[in-house]
């Protein structure tokens, strides 16, 4: 009886529902480790840099898998999603013994294993099951997902009176996704949308075709100016809200409206698309208007007079910068080159190049260059914003408005 449910098209939100499932394991995982901070640096006698490249290391392991993981998934299908959330599983269930730093670090990468593969292949899982006026929306909806995870792995890791206790806890319900996971997921990539897929394709295939997209090239772009300023802004501003006399826990509180951004912003973006994006020449105004707000609030929101104004200019700010994070995201599959057939290969090239933005541009570039000069900082948080305004003028909407005629 199950099985022929399996078949019914609107099991599509049954799919949904275990995508938001597996997105979200890793994450809330990955963001109990950044809550408890202090308590695994004196429990396990870590550096700050040892305990940097511990909460980090998942981010690190998607560089690695995101393209791998979309060819992977092209080739073989739905039962590599499978796989990853095991292993992702495996990882949390041994860090709740890791008694070190190796074994500590292996835990968090063997995390990265299902938020890779997820984020790759949810595009083309979602074509599979919904019409295209919807990919974009639902994809929205598991990037979502990925954000409410993150804020209950930091808000609830502090409650439990042990880092063990928290640890447990988490292994608890990553064994439960798992299951359910096992019990409800379909062993196809789609529904109907999905049935016209042909044979499996080749790594060879999968690689030529996507490297050698231009337009694909300019997606990935994109992710990785979007990205780089969502990240960058997440991690200092509670540092800049606390060199302007706020406490460390205002600070930490004020700059959750971040993240709130984020997270509607996967949400109410792609409705607004729908609604009020209707043509390539309102899409791209619409593009515009977001790259102004983005780069204006990125510069000054942390400026903003304390209370209700800073809040209202924090959210603003991480909602206009990623605001079309999940539709460049699902972009490869309109593309005529590569379609459903390469799109997981597609979207896992973006998911790579938009990682390389969180982890280097932040740390590496913007940090070393302002030093504690927080205003320098931000000004160039917002230039990498302003880069996507400026590749946005070259993504290919004529693919996409083609498509959504279909």
């Amino acid at each position: 009886m199950l099985k022929n449910i399996k078949k019914n098209k609107k099991y599509g939100y049954v799919v949904t529902a275990l995508l938001c499932l597996g997105i979200a394991t890793p994450n809330f995982c990955q963001y109990q480790v950044s809550s408890l901070a202090a308590r695994l640096m004196e429990e396990m006698q870590l550096s700050e840099s040892a305990f940097s490249s511990i909460a980090t290391a998942p981010l690190f392991m998607g560089i690695f898998l995101g393209f791998t993981s979309g060819m992977l998934t092209d080739r073989f299908g739905i039962k590599m999603l499978l796989i990853s959330v095991a292993v992702t599983t495996l990882g949390v269930c041994l860090r709740t013994v890791a008694g070190g730093y190796a074994a500590m670090y292996i835990s968090m990468m063997m995390m990265g294993f299902s938020a890779s593969f997820v984020n790759s292949t949810t595009p083309k899982i979602m074509g599979g099951w919904f019409e295209p006026s919807k990919v974009t929306i639902m994809t929205g909806v598991v990037l979502a997902a990925s954000g409410i995870a993150m804020a209950l792995g930091s808000g609830t890791a502090v409650l439990f009176d042990t880092t063990r206790g928290a640890f447990v806890f988490a292994a608890v319900c990553a064994a439960a996704v798992l299951a359910l996971w096992c019990v409800f997921m379909p062993s196809g990539i789609g529904g109907e949308n999905m049935r016209d897929s042909g044979e499996k394709a080749s790594f060879r295939e999968s690689v030529s075709v996507v490297l050698k997209s231009r337009k694909v090239w300019v997606c990935a772009l994109c992710a990785f100016s979007m990205v780089a300023c969502s990240t960058g802004c997440n991690i200092f501003t509670p540092q800049a809200l606390m060199s302007r006399g706020m406490s460390e826990k205002s600070a930490g509180l004020m700059s959750m409206a971040i993240s709130a951004g984020n997270m509607l912003a996967g949400l109410g973006t792609p409705i607004v698309i729908k609604y009020l994006g209707g043509t390539k020449k309102r899409l791209r105004l619409m593009m515009l208007a977001y790259t102004v707000l983005a780069v204006a609030l990125t510069a000054l929101a942390w400026r903003a007079p304390e209370g209700i104004v800073l809040a209202l200019c924090l959210f603003g700010c991480g909602y206009f910068v990623m605001g079309f994070a999940g539709f460049i995201l699902t972009l490869p599959m309109y593309l005529p080159e590569v379609g459903k057939r390469y799109s997981a290969t597609g979207s896992g090239l973006v998911l790579t190049v938009q990682l390389i933005g969180a982890v280097v541009v932040p740390t590496y570039i913007a940090a070393p260059i302002a030093g504690s000069n927080f205003r320098l900082l931000y000004y160039i948080f917002a230039l990498f914003v302003l880069l996507f305004g400026i590749f946005s003028r070259f993504v290919p909407l004529d693919d996409y408005f083609r498509k959504q005629e279909v």
